[in-house]
């Protein structure tokens, strides 16, 4: 008579009333019997440690003389090959919308300097001073605004000039 091949094992243990309090409480949470978490749980352990070892493998052939990374610096190498390669998708996206912001900007100017009529000579000094008055009571008025909603953007608009009329090129 031939002998079937048995597809389970019966496997016995007994842990420390720590690790045992620890597998209830697993078993009870995912809703699963004492046994199927163990088994659960050492499938998943066998399946990370079988990833582990891979990591180690492919630093045994090393050449002599040079260190053997370990697991740790693998994974964190990995880790961080990841993250730039997140980073560097991120920068795209950011640098584009700022050539978008860029073009809208520069749109508005021109449609501006299209609408606004030549300066008469002699009235460019006038003009000017009037101009950084009105930029200077503007970025007030956007300071405040943004004080409201968003300190941190208030603190880097501080860092990048005073509400001063004068700018580099004042003639006063």
């Amino acid at each position: 008579m031939r002998r079937q091949r048995r597809s389970q094992f019966e496997l016995r243990s007994y842990a420390g009333a720590d690790l045992y309090e620890r597998v209830l409480r697993e078993a009870a949470a995912r809703r699963l019997s004492i046994s199927e978490c163990v088994r659960t749980d050492l499938s998943e352990y066998y399946a990370i440690r079988d990833e582990l070892t891979e990591c180690v493998h492919v630093h045994e052939s090393e050449p002599d003389g040079e260190p053997r990374k370990r697991i740790v610096h693998t994974l964190l190498a990995e880790m961080e090959t990841r993250l730039v390669a997140g980073l560097d998708r991120q920068g795209a996206i950011f640098e584009e919308s700022l050539n978008v912001l860029a073009w809208m900007i520069e749109r508005s100017y021109l449609g501006l300097i299209l609408h606004l009529p030549e300066v008469r000579e002699g009235e460019s000094d006038q003009r000017a001073r009037s101009a950084r008055l009105r930029h200077a009571a503007w970025k007030k008025e956007v300071r405040r605004c943004i004080e409201m909603d968003g300190p941190a953007i208030s603190a880097l608009l501080t860092e990048q000039g005073s509400d001063s009329p004068k700018g580099p090129d004042s003639t006063t």
